[in-house]
């Protein structure tokens, strides 16, 4: 939170300094040859030409020379220059006209810090985000705000709030500027306590030294058990960081990389192992995806032969072709993503067959029986209504629905329009071995 204070302020201050001895840093790059310069008040060294440049009523000759040999950029001579002339007409912030002058009368109050921001926002050189909040800060001491401790710069606010004893002072001007997010807010509120008696990680005081004490591997433990004590971590979650030794697959720190790591294809095997050794995957979750081949395998197996290409084509669709056939083939393990997609492409290639189904049976009893035949005839009616529900039919009652070809009639015997669509024999049961005598001599 420190660091939010007056970054954006010093920044100005910096900027500012740096615009004023440009001319000055430029010309030490200079060949001896090339001296006495006649530009730079005939210099004959570089002591003196930097003498010359550090004076403000010399500043735009030296920018200006600086540009003609390409030391600046066009964008920094045209701010040099935006300097120079406010420097000329006396209109600087407090009046001031050198670096240290400008770095006195911006750390001075609120009021010329204000001053001096409004400054380096019409020279453009303050990023947007820190120019919004140093905008933040001004707007909090306008309210009435006070800056912690009686801070008057950022080293001053830095240094205080560095003492663990000064965090609420600090926190309390950090949320009337709005220089925290919420969720910022409530972490540094639950550490608080904390960094007053000094029982951090390390004895750390700041995010970042924080951070940086945590990252290394021997300090895993005491960064976990107090990242759990202070409600960072839920005990489920610290139980899990504790199984993984607070690294995952690919040497991730934490849940969005581990996250971001494991989506790629390519570690699916990487990832699959390390949980299944870590005890990251229930027991009977990882039994199922160790099967999930022999019951893939069985299933299309139990399919009907002209809906197993369509069941096929959706898992290596919605699976991916490559990651399937190695599934298949034993060469990859299959993921989590398995146990949602294979359900779904036998469901709809079921469905769509069925579909077919009836639609050719309602054709083949409409030739049998005229105009007036009932559509839909020869299909059981407990399939039929299933299938109005939208409830795709097994593969048990698809079988039974191929063994329900209507009567021709007078003729007896199955009526071989119903299923003309079916490329070959494979029905089963008396009514089935009928079917094939007479639909499919041949086979």
């Amino acid at each position: 939170m420190k660091s939010k204070i007056f970054g954006a302020s010093l920044l100005a201050i910096a900027c500012i300094g740096l615009s004023l001895v440009w001319a000055s840093q430029i010309v030490l790059a200079a060949e001896t040859s090339v001296f006495p310069i006649k530009e730079l008040g005939n210099c004959k060294d570089e002591a003196s030409c930097a003498s010359f440049c550090t004076k403000t009523d010399n500043m735009l000759a030296c920018t200006n020379y600086a540009e003609a040999k390409g030391m600046i950029t066009p964008e920094q001579a045209a701010m040099s220059k935006k300097v120079a002339a406010r420097v000329a007409a006396g209109n600087m912030p407090g009046g001031c006209k050198d670096e240290a002058s400008c770095k006195a009368v911006c750390s001075a109050d609120a009021k010329s810090i204000k001053e001096c921001i409004a400054f380096a926002e019409e020279l453009g050189v303050i990023p947007a985000a820190e120019l919004a909040q140093a905008k933040k800060v001004l707007s909090a001491l306008d309210k009435g705000a006070e800056l912690p401790g009686g801070c008057k710069n950022q080293k001053e606010c830095e240094n205080y709030c560095s003492v663990g004893a000064n965090i609420d002072s600090c926190l309390t001007f950090a949320e009337a500027a709005n220089l925290m997010s919420s969720e910022e807010l409530a972490q540094a509120k639950k550490v608080a306590p904390f960094l007053k008696t000094g029982e951090t990680p390390g004895k750390c005081t700041t995010k970042q030294s924080c951070d940086t004490y945590c990252s290394e591997d021997s300090n895993f433990g005491e960064c976990l058990g107090f990242a759990e004590k202070v409600g960072f971590l839920s005990p489920e979650d610290a139980a899990m960081a504790r199984k993984v030794g607070g690294k995952g697959p690919g040497n991730c720190k934490n849940k969005d990389a581990c996250e971001a790591y494991c989506k790629d294809d390519t570690h699916a095997d990487e990832c699959f192992n390390f949980a299944a050794e870590k005890g990251l995957i229930p027991e009977e979750q990882l039994t199922q995806m160790t099967e999930g081949v022999s019951q893939i395998k069985d299933g299309l197996n139990q399919v009907p032969p002209d809906a197993r290409g369509a069941v096929e084509a959706c898992l290596r669709s919605e699976i991916g072709a490559e990651k399937y056939d190695g599934v298949m083939a034993g060469t990859r393990k299959p993921t989590k993503d398995f146990a949602i997609t294979v359900p779904k492409c036998f469901e709809s290639a079921m469905k769509e067959y069925a579909q077919k189904m009836m639609e050719s049976a309602s054709k083949g009893a409409g030739a049998a029986g005229g105009a007036g035949a009932p559509n839909g005839m020869g299909v059981p009616p407990e399939i039929q209504a299933q299938m109005q529900s939208g409830t795709s039919p097994t593969a048990e009652q698809i079988e039974k629905l191929k063994e329900s070809a209507p009567s021709t009639g007078a003729t007896g015997g199955p009526d071989c329009s119903v299923f003309a669509a079916i490329p070959k024999c494979s029905m089963t049961g008396p009514a089935g071995e009928a079917y094939c005598k007479k639909c499919f001599p041949d086979k």
